[in-house]
Formats: structure tokens, sequence, C-alpha cells
């Protein structure tokens, strides 16, 4: 029997690793299509760059954390208030199975 590769090709995956490549222009329009298609990615994305060696991708992602008016303190405070809905969610679910949740 051969062995088969399975490779996963979600949107996410495919941009996350556009993003992650060491090619400046490689990144930078891995980060604009992210921008359009994937804007919570986007977000979380830009602020990990903005600490890039890379000096063209840390000037776009510095840039674009200005332009969006982000700062690493307003985004830890909003990721906690998210991972705490989320468990919220989780609890009531394992709570109540019958409960139905529409989000």
């Amino acid at each position: 029997m051969e062995g088969h590769v399975v490779r996963e090709f979600t949107l996410n995956s495919v941009l996350e690793k556009e993003v992650n490549s060491t090619a400046e222009e490689k990144v930078i329009y891995g980060l604009k299509l992210m921008e359009k298609l994937e804007p919570a990615l986007f977000e979380s994305s830009i602020m990990k760059l903005s600490q890039s060696d890379l000096k063209k991708v840390r000037k776009f992602a510095q840039e674009k954390i200005e332009e969006l008016g982000i700062n690493n303190e307003q985004n830890e405070s909003e990721m906690m208030g998210l991972a705490r809905q989320q468990r919220a969610h989780r609890k009531i679910a394992t709570c109540s199975p019958s409960l139905q949740i529409s989000l």
C-alpha cells in the first residue's frame, strides 16, 4: 500500500504560511490578503510582525497598527474578554447539553 500525504489547505493555513516567510514582499502580500479575508487573524499577525527582523515588514505592520488604532494593551484586554466569554459559553454548553446556543 502506498503512503499518502494529507495536506490541509485552509485559507488560514495558506495565509499564515505566507506571512511566516522570510521574503519581505511575500509577507506584505500575504498581510494585504489577510487584511481583506481574515481581519482577526490580520490584527494578531501585525501585532506579532511589528517586531519583525525584516525592515519592510516591521514598518508595514507598525503603520497598520497605527492606522487601525490598535495597541498591545487594548488588544490583550480584548483577547482576555473574549477568552472569558468563550469559557462561559463552554460552561453553559456542558451544563445544559439540550440548550442550543446560536452565535
